[in-house]
């Protein structure tokens, strides 16, 4: 997913681009008081506001009006960020651009670069860059690109030595030839980290630890199959694929570059997987049936193979659907939903339930979604912990239209990583035809970035990655808009998503949501400048 350019010196010219106009985009409220020219501010003035439409209403209440009370877990986070080493001579260049940098078509190697990209990412509040060897196996390794890459890493462990602040630093590998780990190009890599970094106390001390251990992550591409048998006790190692959009990731517990959805990531259990076990351990009136995807006359299909459901028995049919007593053991508990409490959802008798196993205590619940379709949803269980509960899906509407339930993929999470990205490919597609498909979000003047935002506020993972800092090129970074990079740019024609570039705008607008989650803000409160791309 890595294109390759060219180096000059560097420009810190100064964005001559003012402030004049701000619009709201949708009904997102309140400002960042400190989108201006030429470098970070802190965000001021935080309240709701409206659109100039009459018809947008204040929410009520205001959630994000406080106090805050930041969780543990908000504290914890740690967040990342793509970065790249690569713009040295041997390695990539600047050629294919979407952008050019606000310190000009460096070199990833230069001192002054590396401290002004150090002091940036430090105030905008990333606790690590997560450094790109990716592309370091296969041919690179013996054609003189690796050494390249990893000289420029060199760059930046010896400048971070020597200053005060700056992020820690991880590094992200990709798989050999035939995407195989463990030959030996793989262990050479290996072993030139731990000689390098890992037994170099100095170094060691800027590695960015996660459970206790320096952070090792394996990319292995957007269609990752199986986690590799490889490991080592040295590191905590994590694998990673990309485009994911299945609101939870693999099964497996694999991490990702970028994604298509809102996604969380970590271990897993499954409570129950209705299209291979059927009802087996649960207790199941006869109104409930499972229905394997596309064999009902409605041709309704879930993302797991099957579901459990009262629909196929007609809608006057109710009961009660209850799961084994099992023990809380995730931070969420996730399942899919469809289904109507009367034809306009007014119903109260169509409920999804978690209860104490013992007292019956209802602990969560969600009424019928009033969809077709299978819904996503993340129930916080955290306070839970260790507790017998039960699931029960109750159909209590006798009605003869719009009176049903259904529901599948019944799972408890772990929520160790999520990601965000200012823009995304469509349709699984990296590169130009992923950027020119329908589905692929561009920038939207920072839109997209708090959408996937909202979803790590809400999943307040160990590790978050905002995407990315400074890629530079096409195919992946196709257009101004359609790109995710966030390194400050220079830009001369500021007109929305026909700009040639983004400023600082990125960069403040990530330091706003970063502080904002910190603070423990229920939901981003951000204002966007549709100026901007």
């Amino acid at each position: 997913m890595k294109q390759k350019w060219k180096e000059v010196s560097a420009n810190h010219q100064a964005e001559k681009v003012g402030i004049t106009r701000r619009q709201m985009l949708g009904t997102m409220a309140a400002g960042i008081g400190g989108i201006v020219a030429g470098g970070i501010t802190t965000p001021t003035a935080l309240a709701t506001t409206q659109t100039s439409s009459s018809s947008v209403k204040k929410s009520e209440p205001n959630k994000n009006k406080g106090p805050f009370n930041p969780s543990t877990a908000r504290i914890k986070t740690l967040f990342g960020i793509g970065y790249e080493t690569w713009f040295v001579p041997g390695g990539v260049t600047w050629n294919t651009r979407e952008a050019t940098p606000k310190l000009g078509t460096y070199r990833s190697d230069d001192p002054n670069v590396i401290n002004q990209h150090a002091q940036w990412l430090v105030d905008a509040g990333y606790d690590f860059i997560l450094v790109d060897w990716s592309n370091n196996l296969g041919g690179n390794w013996t054609n003189g690109t690796a050494q390249a890459i990893i000289g420029g890493t060199d760059a930046v462990f010896q400048q971070y030595n020597k200053i005060q602040k700056h992020p820690k630093i991880a590094l992200l590998l990709g798989l050999d030839d035939g995407g195989e780990v463990g030959t030996d190009h793989w262990n050479e890599q290996i072993a030139l980290i731990k000689q390098n970094y890992l037994n170099n106390p100095q170094y060691n001390a800027i590695l960015q630890q996660y459970k206790d251990k320096p952070l090792l992550i394996v990319y292995m591409g957007p269609s990752a199959g199986a986690i590799p048998d490889w490991d080592d006790s040295d590191f905590t190692v994590r694998w990673q694929g990309a485009l994911y959009n299945g609101n939870i990731g693999p099964a497996d517990g694999k991490w990702s570059w970028i994604d298509n959805a809102p996604t969380l990531y970590g271990p897993q259990t499954s409570v129950s997987n209705f299209a291979v076990d059927g009802f087996k351990g649960w207790n199941a009136d006869s109104a409930w049936q499972v229905v394997q995807n596309g064999s009902d006359k409605f041709g309704r299909t879930s993302p797991n193979g099957g579901f459990a459901d009262t629909r196929v028995n007609g809608d006057a049919a109710t009961g009660i659907l209850t799961s084994p007593s099992f023990e809380i053991t995730g931070a969420f508990f996730f399942f899919y939903a469809a289904g109507y409490d009367k034809p306009d959802n007014s119903g109260k008798q169509n409920f999804f339930y978690l209860k104490d196993a013992s007292t019956g205590q209802i602990l969560k619940q969600m009424h019928a979604p009033g969809e077709d379709i299978f819904i996503p949803v993340f129930w916080d269980v955290r306070a839970f912990s260790g507790r017998k509960v039960i699931f029960e899906a109750v159909d209590g509407n006798a009605g003869a239209d719009h009176a049903w339930l259904a529901c599948s993929g019944l799972v408890q999470i772990q929520n160790e990583f999520s990601v965000a990205q200012t823009g995304i490919f469509g349709s699984g597609s990296t590169g130009m035809n992923g950027w020119t498909n329908w589905n692929a979000e561009r920038r939207l003047s920072g839109a997209t970035l708090v959408r996937y935002m909202q979803e790590v506020f809400t999943f307040e993972p160990d590790v978050a990655l905002v995407q990315q800092w400074n890629e530079f090129g096409q195919t992946d970074q196709l257009t101004v808009e359609g790109s995710n990079d966030i390194e400050p740019t220079v830009v001369n024609n500021l007109d929305g998503p026909n700009s040639d570039g983004w400023g600082f705008y990125y960069l403040n607008l990530v330091k706003a949501l970063i502080q904002q989650y910190r603070q423990g803000r229920p939901i981003p409160d951000v204002e966007l400048d549709l100026r901007y791309p």
